[in-house]
């Protein structure tokens, strides 16, 4: 019996293109956590607000929720983009919803190459009252 070393089999690249059942389990996890945000926004504002004051760590630990679809969705879907898409889909729908303070979050998980204009930034400020740009 002879072997050959060195003779590999041929490896094929990944599969980066997105079918439709890859949209729709990130479009699903996506809404699934921006539910998830919005009642983690009331108990973030009510009583963990009240033990943050005293145990500052514990409200450290709270953070996590916000980071949970952008670990789970590539988990799952295994594509490229999809931490990116599944956070995106749950912080608008958080949006829509009504989280308070929402448009942080949204530009802090945006990407940190967009620059704004000197007008458009004015112009945010006078009309929503806010800009936030890391």
């Amino acid at each position: 019996m002879t072997s050959t070393y060195g003779a590999s089999a041929p490896v094929s690249a990944p599969d980066t293109h997105w079918r439709t059942r890859d949209i729709v389990i990130a479009a699903v996890i996506g809404v699934a956590f921006g539910v998830v945000f919005w009642a983690w926004g009331v108990v973030w504002n009510g009583p963990l607000a009240v033990l943050g004051a005293m145990a500052l760590p514990v409200r450290d630990l709270g953070y996590a929720v916000w980071l949970i679809p952008a670990v789970l969705a590539p988990l799952i879907i295994r594509k490229p983009g999809a931490a990116l898409f599944a956070e995106m889909v749950a912080a608008g729908l958080s949006a829509l919803l009504g989280t308070v303070s929402v448009a942080d979050k949204v530009f802090l998980i945006s990407p940190q190459g967009v620059e704004v204009s000197a007008e458009e930034r004015r112009r945010l400020v006078e009309e929503r009252g806010f800009f936030n740009q890391l």
